[in-house]
């Protein structure tokens, strides 16, 4: 399962708390569990969509997200795909 809803979910939690991700983090689990949750049932009503799977909350160092992320780019935009880009982008300026 993809963990981009959960970090998606978490900036906006952040955000509707008006506050930091990082004081969004420092939050006790129950405390996120229950924004999250609120969070969730707001975004299936204004999109009319159930939530497919519960979100699994987790936290990462920022090593731990850069790795996630060269690992997600990797297998999502292979190294092929992203040279043909470069080189349609380098041809338009």
């Amino acid at each position: 399962m993809s963990t981009r809803p959960a970090i998606i979910s978490m900036l906006i939690a952040a955000l509707l708390a008006g506050s930091s991700p990082r004081a969004a983090l420092a939050q006790t689990t129950d405390d996120r569990n229950e924004r999250y949750d609120e969070i969730n049932l707001e975004m299936e009503r204004i999109r009319e969509l159930d939530l497919l799977a519960p979100i699994n909350l987790s936290t990462r160092t920022r090593a731990e997200l850069r790795t996630e992320t060269i690992t997600e780019l990797e297998t999502d935009y292979p190294t092929i795909d992203r040279q043909n880009d470069n080189r349609v982008l380098i041809a338009f300026g």
